[in-house]
């Protein structure tokens, strides 16, 4: 017979692409300028970041999912990260990502054979990609906001390159912010040739 008010274990977690320090400056630079163009609000992100992929996990699946990224993540080679202007999504102000469909596509190789795996292996659930890599600068903008932020910023001009050399895992503690497992780094070669056979699959990403 099933538990009765069994407690959910499971918490939130995030994979996010490592970025440099100074893409991080340049991020909150950005972010600066645009709370003091709304001051006293407060709807900028702490800390700024580009997720990958979401899911839900009870933490005792960490070890085995950590150990298998580290040995996987080596066939990603370095990813180069072009940022381009801006662009606004549900209810946020973001910083886009030029080439963000082929940064997924190199890190994510296959989204459904990656999904089934980490169902089998962790119980992994509420799994969501972010097939549209963003950074964001603000969220949770009113409409008006959101129209003078537009008025303001679509025209302007930004432009900053990197390369990302790995992606962190982090977990979220029921309200305590975040806490990061591990770090991953990209060891793969960029000219690297991949399988073409489609029965075989050789990357968690």
């Amino acid at each position: 017979m099933p538990a009765v008010n069994q407690p959910d274990k499971n918490l939130q977690y995030a994979l996010m692409l490592k970025l440099p320090s100074t893409t991080v400056q340049r991020v909150k630079a950005v972010q600066d300028e645009f709370a003091a163009f709304f001051p006293g609000e407060s709807f900028t992100i702490k800390y700024p970041h580009m997720t990958l992929m979401s899911c839900f996990m009870d933490p005792v699946f960490e070890d085995r999912i950590s150990l298998r990224m580290e040995k996987l993540a080596a066939e990603v080679p370095v990813q180069p990260v072009r940022l381009s202007g801006f662009e606004f999504l549900t209810k946020a102000f973001c910083i886009k990502v030029e080439n963000g469909g082929a940064l997924f596509g190199s890190v994510f190789r296959n989204p459904p054979f990656l999904r089934k795996r980490l169902r089998m292996e962790a119980q992994v659930s509420g799994i969501e990609f972010v097939s549209h890599p963003h950074v964001t600068v603000a969220r949770r903008l009113t409409d008006d906001q959101l129209r003078k932020a537009g008025e303001e910023w679509q025209s302007r001009r930004f432009y900053h390159e990197f390369e990302a050399s790995g992606v962190v895992l982090l977990r979220y503690p029921k309200d305590r912010g975040s806490m990061m497992v591990s770090e991953f780094t990209f060891k793969g070669k960029g000219n690297e040739a991949r399988s073409s056979d489609q029965g075989i699959q050789t990357s968690l990403f």
